[in-house]
């Protein structure tokens, strides 16, 4: 964000970076919050199982299906309700203290969105990195 200078009204200085950091720290304790708080209600068990085998297609498969689904304690699945909780929640009480220019609705969309993807990129490494770290140890 202080690169992209996000956002735009808080400068490119050492007080801009201040504020920008204890944004990005601010939601995710919000973010971490909301999550456990809804995996505990809803009975979601919050840990990532990979297919760990089948080509490319079918576990990145695997990966997408799992964002959005997740095993609940009598061990079948459920909507993971905490995500979209928790990646929109997040922003929404995080637009409170931007700015206005990044409080709209688009935003919210936008940028809640940003955390589902970034839930979905978490798991296709944990898919993954098992397979390619064997990689580097046969040699």
């Amino acid at each position: 964000d202080q690169l992209r200078r996000f956002p735009d009204e808080w400068p490119r200085t050492w007080n801009g970076f201040g504020k920008r950091a204890a944004s990005e720290y601010g939601q995710y304790v919000i973010y971490a919050g909301i999550e456990s708080v809804v995996q505990a209600i809803h009975k979601e068990d919050p840990r990532y199982f990979r297919l760990g085998e089948g080509n490319f297609f079918k576990r990145t498969a695997h990966v997408i299906v799992r964002t959005f689904v997740a095993r609940n304690q009598a061990g079948g699945n459920t909507f993971a309700l905490s995500l979209p909780a928790a990646s929109y929640g997040s922003w929404a009480f995080a637009s409170r203290w931007y700015p206005a220019s990044a409080r709209g609705g688009w935003d919210l969309l936008k940028y809640g969105s940003t955390g589902v993807e970034m839930k979905a990129s978490t798991n296709f490494f944990r898919e993954f990195w098992p397979d390619v770290k064997q990689w580097f140890r046969k040699k």
